[in-house]
């Protein structure tokens, strides 16, 4: 059985497969006291975690892998403690352009690289590259939108952050999901959470246990890929949820081109087996799947402005284990 809602603009969001079904859940992205706005230790995001009943936990400190590595660490040592939860090491990283994850990272990528050297770089380590909150308006870190068409176009992008649950507007999300539709693109959730409280709050959940290798995972989130005309997103199609810059990305037929030679092949996204082309028609809703959450209060983020304050003024250390 399958159920597709979209509830209150604070209210949950949801669909894909009903909740009868047998789900794994994964936070896509979350921060913890390596971070410059987090103050909660490595330990505290993972009891947030289990408390959610995650399956998985994304972790993804800005310009650093280090929480990664802890939390993965702290897994490691303490399954009685964090039973069936796994850590998936990522980094948020800002480029000259704004922000861009990879996950499965193995080095910290430094910041302020262009967002196609940033990508050639998680790709060097084998890792996949998903962009946060695209489309949020108060967001001065978001991905510019002349940078992300560019590398949509040039086919450098794995997944879409389609639900961030601290976007303050629910139309930015929106528009998030309508430009993966445009671009067939697989659609992630994330908290990103930056305290224990908040882990959870949005996710992608699969009927199978979530792959720990890119090569797994990438393949797990096809089921995600957002195609036109999907009945259970009102509106999407519409043309005010359309890209600024690009009228009428909702129109199938203008959904991202062939483009031959216009990347390095070494970058560009894997060939997708079987996948749907973007001229047909009729509802086309993700299988084996859902997608879910809840919009956190504006509240939150003055939270993560204490903490860069408190750093500023030596009340807090600069990384909290």
């Amino acid at each position: 059985r399958r159920t597709y809602k979209k509830r209150g603009r604070r209210g949950g969001v949801a669909w894909g497969l009903g909740a009868d079904s047998v789900m794994f859940r994964i936070d896509f992205h979350s921060h913890t006291g390596h971070s410059p706005d987090a103050a909660v230790p490595a330990a505290s995001l993972l009891d947030g975690a289990v408390r959610a009943g995650l399956a998985t936990l994304c972790v993804t400190d800005h310009n650093t892998i280090d929480g990664g590595r802890q939390a993965a660490s702290i897994v490691a040592r303490r399954p009685d403690r964090y039973p069936g939860l796994s850590v998936i090491i990522g980094e948020e990283v800002m480029t000259s352009e704004g922000e861009v994850i990879g996950l499965f990272l193995t080095t910290t990528i430094p910041r302020g690289l262009t967002p196609e050297e940033t990508i050639r770089r998680i790709r060097d380590q084998g890792g996949l590259v998903t962009v946060p909150h695209p489309f949020d308006r108060l967001r001065g870190s978001r991905l510019r939108s002349g940078a992300i068409q560019r590398i949509a176009d040039a086919g450098l992008i794995d997944a879409i952050e389609g639900l961030n649950a601290r976007v303050t507007f629910s139309a930015d999300n929106d528009r998030a999901i309508a430009f993966a539709s445009a671009y067939q693109l697989p659609v992630v959730a994330g908290s990103d959470a930056h305290t224990a409280g908040e882990v959870g709050r949005a996710w992608v959940a699969l009927n199978e246990p979530p792959g720990m290798t890119t090569d797994i995972l990438r393949a797990q989130l096809e089921a995600t890929r957002v195609t036109p005309a999907q009945p259970h997103r009102p509106g999407l199609q519409d043309a005010s949820l359309a890209h600024p810059h690009r009228p009428g990305l909702q129109d199938a037929s203008l959904a991202r081109p062939h483009r031959p030679g216009s990347q390095d092949a070494s970058l560009a996204r894997p060939h997708r087996p079987g996948s749907q082309d973007a001229s047909q028609s009729g509802p086309q809703p993700p299988t084996g799947h859902a997608i879910g959450g809840q919009i956190s209060s504006p509240l939150v983020h003055l939270g993560s402005s204490l903490a860069r304050w408190q750093r500023r003024l030596g009340l807090l250390p600069d990384v909290v284990l």
